[in-house]
């Protein structure tokens, strides 16, 4: 008789219910499932598949595996994390391709480990950051997680000491924690070197100042030490906006007087709309996206939103399992790069195949 995949009702799959259904020890189940070179890969696939199908859900507040077998907890007990936010942020986790992207990263990443995701607002008039400290320690929450922001100060006040964090994008820049980030100036060395290779030598940058100032100008600096170092580039000065929209009479008078033959810009519709009638996108001027998140028809590079969610929430929980809580001596970032998008904005020059 074949035995069942499911555990008793009520109770989650453990990694003794694994062993005992696979027939091998408990330790071979715990190697295998942090995929330890010492098991045959094998038997590491196999049993991570069964532990697949028989719904096994790590705890995520013990990693050892005494721990482990003492430590059940129900659902109910779930451990869970803390997303701290400013309120508008929501709307923009919805609408905004690259906030939706890491948030859900985020969300799936914390079930995988078995952890859930709590939202936690704050308004910078009506409610400091400062006042959720009380909630998330009335929940026994260990690890939270620092939404991007959008005042521009950059700082937020709220007490780490207790908690394990890490901050999304590079907008928190006091106090300094860990913080997962997009690696800006790799996606310009990829778009500069797809401009390149196809035929194009006058690019033009667009870049809203405060997006510059979100990324630490890792755009701009990179963009212009590509063009002083490379002779086979013109030297196009930036095109620097006062904002996201309403620029018009920034970038036409720029682009009439330098004619790029490729724009880079971070807000494509915005900018196509302002050149229609001095020239075509793509037949005339190819356009590359530097935020390219919605795989849309435009060329370019997005900006790994929903890695950097996955990456925001092993980081807090690694500082979780280290037993590490407040603002890092030592602040470490993680870079994530960004993957091209072909589209269709960048196509070769005439004479390049």
């Amino acid at each position: 008789m074949s035995r069942s995949t499911s555990t008793r009702a009520g109770r989650a799959a453990t990694m003794q219910d694994i062993a005992d259904r696979a027939g091998v020890a408990i330790s071979t189940v715990s190697y295998s499932l942090n995929n330890h070179p010492k098991i045959p890969e094998a038997t590491r696939l196999k049993i991570q598949a069964l532990a697949k199908k028989m719904g096994y859900r790590p705890d995520a507040y013990v990693s050892t595996l005494m721990a482990r077998l003492h430590g059940r907890r129900s659902q109910s007990e779930q451990a869970v994390l803390g997303l701290v936010t400013e309120k508008f942020m929501m709307k923009l986790l919805k609408t905004v391709p690259y906030h939706r992207d890491w948030y859900r990263g985020m969300q799936r990443r914390a079930d995988e480990l078995g952890y859930k995701i709590d939202v936690f607002q704050w308004e910078p008039e009506t409610l400091p950051a400062r006042k959720l400290a009380t909630s998330l320690r009335a929940r026994s929450i260990r690890g939270i997680i620092v939404a991007p922001q959008l005042n521009f100060s950059g700082a937020l006040d709220f007490p780490f000491e207790t908690f394990s964090c890490t901050a999304v994008g590079g907008y928190l820049r006091q106090p300094e924690l860990h913080q997962v980030i997009t690696h800006y100036s790799h996606s310009m060395e990829v778009a500069v070197g797809k401009l390149l290779a196809r035929g194009y030598r006058r690019p033009g940058l667009v870049l809203p100042l405060p997006f510059n100032s979100h990324t630490r100008s890792a755009y701009l600096s990179t963009f212009l030490s590509i063009q002083l170092l490379d002779k086979n580039l013109a030297k196009i000065p930036p095109c620097l906006t006062p904002d996201f929209t309403g620029f018009r009479d920034t970038v036409r008078p720029w682009f009439e007087r330098h004619r790029p033959d490729v724009l880079l810009v971070v807000n494509p519709r915005e900018v196509r709309e302002i050149v229609a009638d001095l020239a075509r996108i793509p037949a005339d001027v190819g356009m590359i996206d530097l935020t390219c998140d919605d795989r849309d028809e435009t060329s370019g590079v997005n900006q790994a939103g929903e890695a950097l969610g996955r990456a925001a929430v092993d980081n807090v929980v690694v500082q979780i399992h280290r037993g590490e809580v407040g603002v890092p001596a030592a602040m470490q970032t993680i870079l994530l790069r960004g993957q091209w998008n072909e589209g269709t904005t960048l196509p070769p020059r005439p004479g390049v195949e």
